[in-house]
Formats: structure tokens, C-alpha cells, sequence
């Protein structure tokens, strides 16, 4: 089973692949942070069965981008943009673990005071554990002689 830790671990692996250079904080700190900074946080998760050997797991992401600068950056905005579009645009390009990837239907952006906001919908799958799936229950076959 892949935990909610992992998953956020995975996505501000992506996030820092594009970024290595600019800090990244919860949604915890609200004065005396770094620019450029993103501001992360889940939003929403939660899970339900879909089979009896599959869960399905819904979460939103929501990521603000805090500028170097708090008045000229129109063109850091945009390529930080075209930058985040990059990292979540395409299915399955969100690694998480060896066996499991991350698919979103896409991701909306909104300037909002000269921060930029991000918020992308995930839904993922992923089998439930071995000791997590119920067990076949008895049955017995009789067949007749000769056939």
C-alpha cells in the first residue's frame, strides 16, 4: 500500500526536478520564508474500495509559487508556469515508487495578488494488500463418475 507520505514525497521530487534551487514549505508558515518559494499542501484525500482487490485514492494538490520579486515578475510567473505544466501534464510521469505512478486529468493555474496558483486532481489505484483481501470462501465441486 502506498501511504499519503510517499505520495507527497514523490510529488516534490517531480516538483524539484524542475526547480532544484527554489525552497519548498508547507502551508504551515505564513511570514519570514524564502523567495522563490512553493507552498504545498494535499487537499481532500481520501480513498474507497472499487473491487475487492482494489482501492482507488482521490487527492487534490494545491501549490503556490511566491516570486523573487514581489512586483516585477510577469516572466518568471509565466515560465514557472510552462515549467509546473511540464511536471503534470503528462499521464504517469509522476514516480512515486518503483511500481507506482501518479496520473492527473491536467492542472489549472490563477495569478492571484503575484502568486501563482496551481491545483491539479489525482485519482490513483492500486491494489489492496495481500492480508487486506478477502478470502475465497469454501466450495466444493462434484462431479459424477465417467464424465
Amino acid at each position: 500500500m502506498i501511504k499519503y507520505s510517499e505520495i507527497v514525497s514523490g510529488i516534490k521530487a517531480a516538483i524539484k526536478s524542475q526547480f532544484p534551487d527554489v525552497h519548498m514549505t508547507s502551508n504551515d508558515v505564513k511570514s519570514g520564508f524564502k523567495r522563490p518559494s512553493f507552498f504545498f499542501s494535499l487537499v481532500n484525500p481520501g480513498s474507497s474500495p472499487e473491487t475487492t482487490a482494489m482501492k482507488k485514492r482521490t487527492f487534490t494538490l494545491r501549490l503556490s509559487y511566491f516570486p523573487s520579486s514581489r512586483t516585477i515578475n510577469t516572466i518568471e510567473l509565466l515560465d514557472t508556469q510552462d515549467s509546473l505544466e511540464a511536471v503534470f501534464s503528462l499521464p504517469g510521469t509522476i514516480k512515486i515508487t518503483e511500481s507506482f505512478s501518479l496520473h492527473t486529468s491536467g492542472c489549472s493555474f490563477k495569478t492571484v495578488d503575484e502568486v501563482l496558483h496551481m491545483s491539479s486532481d489525482f485519482e490513483c489505484y492500486e491494489p489492496l494488500a495481500e492480508e487486506d483481501a478477502p478470502l475465497m470462501n469454501t466450495f466444493e465441486i462434484t462431479t459424477k463418475e465417467g464424465e
